[in-house]
């Protein structure tokens, strides 16, 4: 992510869904913030944040430095 950039990620109202998806993020260098619904994670190299994707989400790299981030995203059905 480029140093002074924000990238919106998925909200709530931008697709219906009918399964849970989860994400984790892990620093892999440099520092950035998460935004999940209200509160903000400050996250720096080797930090990993696991949620789930139900609130409004954003990520923010408000450093001079670039940062590089792995995202991995899975799916779990609702039982019936």
């Amino acid at each position: 992510m480029q140093p002074q950039s924000s990238l919106k990620g998925w909200r709530p109202d931008s697709a219906g869904r009918d399964m849970r998806v989860h994400q984790q993020v892990w620093v892999l260098d440099g520092r950035i913030e998460i935004t999940i619904g209200d509160s903000t994670h400050a996250l720096a190299t080797g930090d990993c944040l696991a949620f789930e994707l139900d609130q409004p989400t954003s990520y923010r790299n408000p450093h001079r430095k670039a940062a590089r981030y792995a995202v991995a995203i899975t799916t779990e059905r609702p039982f019936k």
